[in-house]
């Protein structure tokens, strides 16, 4: 059995990373296969777009300290 710690940060990559792919099929002008991914994800959590977003302003953000560092 998994942790409430281990459940929420899964919770909190699955958001991440439906948000993010949603986000580049959108801007690829791939809007059927973004809104897939969407109902996917409400399906699997119906949260998540408020924890995308929760972690995109964040991640937005930080983005200037980030430009040219090594990754």
């Amino acid at each position: 059995m998994r942790s409430g710690t281990d459940r929420a940060a899964y919770r909190r990559w699955h958001a991440w990373a439906a948000g993010y792919r949603a986000a580049v099929l959108a801007r690829r002008g791939q809007a059927g296969a973004a809104l897939g991914v969407a109902a996917a994800a409400f399906g699997r959590d119906a949260l998540w777009p408020a924890r995308f977003l929760a972690q995109a302003a964040g991640h937005l953000a930080g983005r200037a300290g980030r430009r040219g560092a090594a990754v």
